[in-house]
């Protein structure tokens, strides 16, 4: 460790380990952004930022930890997405009858 308790990654430098650092504390807060999420498209924005932390973390040869964060914030990300499209799934259009509820999703993939 340095003078500052960094200790920097793998003896690449005080630079380095300060990047890790960064990096851990955006996750932390990635993290904190997801819990309070209550739209689809926030969750999928944080899930693209956990995305690009890990493959920033891997490219920049950060610790196996920083890789490791960004993993598991990503994937919480697409599980608190799949629990809020399950439940959209298995709530009732009002004023639609039983055939219409059945084709809810069946234009999913397209947006117009």
């Amino acid at each position: 460790m340095d003078r500052t308790g960094i200790r920097a990654a793998h003896g690449r430098g005080k630079e380095a380990g300060m990047a890790e650092c960064r990096s851990l504390v955006e996750l932390s807060k990635a993290r904190k952004a997801l819990a309070a999420a209550s739209s689809f498209d926030d969750v999928l924005a944080i899930r693209d930022q956990a995305e690009a932390a890990r493959a920033y973390a891997k490219a920049a040869q950060l610790s196996l930890e920083a890789a490791n964060e960004a993993t598991a914030v990503k994937l919480l990300a697409e599980r608190k997405a799949g629990e809020m499209l399950y439940t959209a799934g298995h709530s009732r259009i009002p004023g639609a009858s039983a055939k219409q509820q059945g084709r809810r999703f069946a234009t999913f993939g397209s947006r117009s």
